[in-house]
């Protein structure tokens, strides 16, 4: 029987965080650029509509700022509420906003795709909320142990989710 050792709990702690970053940032990507190739991005009234590289390249910066201060929580504590609980159910929020808003629609069809559509964004107002508290929980955590750096980019994750929000409240389909 193989016994676990700590170099080997290190490791897991490092490839976790950005396996599972990893995987839901390539289903989000796969999911929002299936709704822009759609269309679906270009039927949205929006109060403000960025353009739409922005997204890749914001999401790119948090995800990136995401995995160092998961990694960085475990420089101060192996609790597994705290490094694993709070960070995963984060990370399926984010994916869970992503599929609500944009992907689930994509797979009706077109004369229902409005009509999910408008059902998804309703549910993920709510949703992005539950998310944003889970990254604000994160930045307090990250602020108490000092981890500047970490907490910083937590920071650029609620600047953006707070945009994104508004995005989501103010949407709707011409």
């Amino acid at each position: 029987m193989h016994k676990i050792t700590l170099p080997m709990l290190k490791m897991a702690a490092l490839i976790g965080p950005i396996v599972l970053t990893g995987l839901v940032a390539a289903l989000g990507s796969y999911m929002s650029q299936r709704a822009i190739r759609d269309g679906y991005y270009d039927r949205l009234v929006l109060g403000v509509k960025p353009p739409r590289w922005l997204f890749g390249v914001m999401w790119t910066i948090i995800y990136i700022a995401f995995v160092y201060a998961w990694v960085r929580l475990f420089a101060h504590s192996w609790d597994v509420s705290l490094v694993v609980v709070i960070p995963v159910l984060s990370i399926f929020l984010n994916l869970l906003w992503v599929y609500l808003f944009f992907g689930v629609g994509t797979w009706a069809s077109p004369l229902q795709a409005k009509l999910v559509y408008r059902q998804g964004r309703a549910t993920a107002l709510p949703t992005i909320l539950a998310l944003l508290l889970t990254v604000l929980y994160l930045a307090v955590v990250l602020y108490r142990f000092k981890e500047w750096y970490a907490f910083a980019g937590m920071v650029v994750y609620i600047g953006w989710l707070l945009f994104a929000t508004y995005l989501n409240a103010t949407a709707r389909e011409r």
